[in-house]
């Protein structure tokens, strides 16, 4: 599991890192950026709607945080669950249902 996939990334550093990224797409040099020709919403949207399917990162980040969540929950018998749950003291199950 990438650590991408496993802790919630800084604001910050998801700024950064997209910013590195647009730089890349419209081109920097000379320490100067190049004029953006499309925005940076119209790149973010899926491949079907004629974006480039790059999405936010702080977006992608938060799923990623779900997606663990609920495999703590719903996979307990899976090795990393147990050691977690361990580690922390999560002894009880988790309950699922919904109301």
């Amino acid at each position: 599991m990438s650590t991408f996939a496993s802790m919630m990334i800084p604001k910050r550093i998801c700024d950064e890192i997209e910013c590195i990224v647009r730089q890349f797409i419209w081109g920097f040099s000379d320490g100067c950026q190049k004029m953006s020709l499309v925005n940076w919403e119209s790149i973010c949207q899926p491949r079907s709607c004629r974006g480039l399917g790059i999405g936010h990162l702080r977006d992608q980040n938060a799923s990623f945080m779900m997606k663990l969540g609920c495999n703590l929950v719903y996979k307990q018998d899976a090795l990393w669950v147990r050691v977690l749950r361990s580690k922390y003291g999560m002894k009880d199950a988790i309950s699922t249902s919904t109301s």
